[in-house]
């Protein structure tokens, strides 16, 4: 079969394969027309297509910082949220610890320094200090001062 076919029966609707992407189009043709077709020829009729190319969408890799951490309750990363509920606004504490990635998450009365204050002791209960050495927040206002409760 040409390619000049191949690709009229990438655009015909009725056809099972069409206007999907190139393992699904390869597997329709073996399939419905028992077409042996390669990947990379597929490839390179629907290159020449200007709907496939359009169709793609461009991907961007963002620098993200490499962080290395050597054991768990060591480096965390804290943030205040805020979200609607039943029409009132709710405000929430998160700690990610980096290591091991768990959660520690609770609610706050207000997003001051002192409800802030109150939810890492309510978090962590057991002592007075925060078990993290190193505590990465955003420095917003509500973490004023609450590194001095860092180990």
């Amino acid at each position: 079969m040409s390619d000049s076919n191949i690709l009229k029966k990438y655009y015909d609707i009725t056809f099972p394969g069409s206007y999907s992407g190139i393992r699904v189009f390869k597997k329709a043709l073996k399939s419905e027309l028992n077409l042996d077709v390669s990947y990379k020829r597929v490839r390179n009729i629907l290159k020449s297509s200007q709907t496939y190319q359009t169709s793609f969408f461009k991907r961007k890799k963002f620098p993200r910082r490499r962080i290395l951490c050597s054991g768990s309750f060591i480096e965390a990363e804290a943030d205040v949220g805020s979200i609607v509920f039943k029409k009132k606004l709710k405000h929430f504490l998160c700690i990610v610890d980096i290591f091991s990635k768990k959660l520690y998450c609770t609610s706050l009365k207000s997003t001051k320094i002192s409800a802030t204050k109150s939810a890492l002791l309510k978090l962590f209960p057991k002592n007075t200090k925060i078990p993290f050495s190193v505590l990465r927040t955003d420095l917003g206002g509500n973490f004023l001062g609450i590194h001095q409760f860092c180990i």
